[in-house]
């Protein structure tokens, strides 16, 4: 492979990483978390381009090309894991909350819950599709990237819901202790005064009695 032609695979392949870090730092930012999975992706395109240098310096065409090919395959790996882990965290969570809390609770207290879940499913189906059409894997992690915002912010919503809502479900229990411990509390005064009039009654019958 002539150098013109290898130096410009590189940077075509320098631009490809600039926009898988741009991905990465974003999906961070977003998420508030680092994403190893896609962090690892992007070393692991760092050693097959090193590779790649190394194989050319050789001579060798053939194996140039295939790690040139794999930093590629690496760099939309790293970008796709930062779809799939923002995606996962947040859809699992929504699911839980769901789950523990039910349906109708989350409907009535979180107005976007079929908006959220809609999403969920879309982007679902999405990835299923994507995973299953290679040639339509790109366009189509690059369309669930730009929705990864209204999923993050949609379940931020949600989780101030879920808060509110475990909130207000601690107090109904605390008021509900409150009440059985006064009820326990009026139930033990009200056996005391009946002990208290028996014995009263008692005493005044063997007054009369025995007088």
């Amino acid at each position: 492979m002539e150098d013109e032609k290898f130096i410009r695979q590189v940077q075509i392949l320098a631009d490809e990483w600039d926009k898988a870090e741009e991905w990465v730092k974003d999906g961070e930012h977003h998420s508030g978390r680092v994403i190893i999975p896609a962090i690892n992706e992007l070393r692991y395109a760092g050693r097959r381009l090193i590779d790649a240098f190394a194989s050319h310096k050789r001579g060798d065409d053939p194996q140039t090309r295939l790690h040139l090919q794999a930093v590629k395959d690496d760099l939309n790996k790293a970008r796709h894991d930062v779809v799939d882990a923002i995606f996962t965290e947040n859809s699992d969570q929504a699911g839980e909350w769901r789950d523990d809390i039910g349906q109708g609770v989350l409907q009535e207290h979180f107005p976007k819950y079929g908006e959220l879940f809609a999403l969920i499913k879309d982007m679902s189906d999405k990835i299923s599709t994507a995973r299953k059409n290679r040639d339509q894997r790109d366009e189509i992690y690059s369309k669930l990237f730009k929705k990864l915002p209204d999923l993050i912010e949609l379940c931020n919503e949600l989780r101030e819901s879920v808060g509110a809502i475990l909130e207000n479900k601690k107090k109904k229990e605390e008021a509900q202790e409150e009440m059985k411990r006064n009820f326990r509390i009026a139930q033990i005064k009200s056996n005391v005064l009946i002990v208290i009039a028996t014995i009263s009654v008692l005493i005044a019958v063997a007054s009369w009695l025995y007088r």
